[in-house]
């Protein structure tokens, strides 16, 4: 069993990118900042692999993609996103489909699952990513989930607005019911963890969260229907 590592190097509207350690390989999910800054948080090391959501441009920026790409590498995406980004094909560009395990040619057994979400893109994920005999979900930008029912070690959720708080914000009928069916709520990201049997959990990432519609309360809502030695991250 390997020791594997989470870090968040950007999450939100303006951009998102987080980092899976094991073993001195990093792997990405998501790619919606610039490259020089995935370096800059990688100290100059180059990951392994990427793994993007969705063709937006807060969680897959072209250039970065490309810059990727030119590094030597593997970027897995749906086709739907990979025709909605109107890439190249390229041998280290991977489009995988929902519910397939596929094995990365990383030399450590890694293996990557994409589940289809509830969101207004072409054919967007969430992930399960497998290595070192742990298990890592990454779940953003989606109307729903479903509870869990196995061992992971890690995981990433989306908990981007207050029902309460976005309620009284001053924007529009649209952009509130398009918040609503396309993304994660705080009390959904909590009814998820209540309703989930996740043994094993070491450590819960908050990710996603809006500038302008989060709660102030949220890491605890979270935190008090967890076990009291899993480690919950604002991010």
């Amino acid at each position: 069993m390997f020791e594997v590592n989470v870090k968040v190097i950007a999450s939100g509207s303006t951009g998102n990118c987080s980092a899976v350690f094991c073993e001195g390989k990093a792997y990405l999910f998501d790619a919606g900042i610039r490259f020089s800054r995935i370096e800059a948080a990688l100290d100059g090391n180059v990951p392994v692999a990427a793994f993007i959501t969705h063709e937006h441009r807060d969680h897959a920026w072209k250039s970065t993609i490309r810059k990727l790409l030119r590094n030597g590498v593997n970027v897995y995406m749906s086709r739907g996103s990979f025709d909605a980004l109107e890439l190249r094909e390229n041998p280290l560009l991977h489009l995988i489909s929902a519910k397939s395990l596929t094995g990365l040619p990383t030399g450590d057994g890694a293996l990557i699952e994409g589940r289809p979400t509830l969101h207004d893109a072409a054919e967007p994920f969430w992930y399960i990513f497998r290595v070192g005999g742990k298990s890592i979900a990454y779940i953003t930008d989606t109307g729903a989930i479903d509870p869990f029912y196995g061992t992971f070690e890690h995981i990433l959720i989306e908990a981007d607005y207050d029902d309460a708080v976005i309620d009284a914000a001053d924007i529009s009928p649209w952009h509130r019911e398009r918040v609503k069916a396309t993304h994660l709520s705080a009390a959904q990201a909590e009814r998820f963890f209540r309703a989930s049997h996740l043994p094993g959990l070491k450590e819960v990432f908050l990710i996603h969260r809006s500038k302008r519609h989060s709660g102030a309360d949220l890491l605890e809502r979270v935190t008090k229907v967890l076990p009291p030695d899993v480690k919950v991250v604002l991010a």
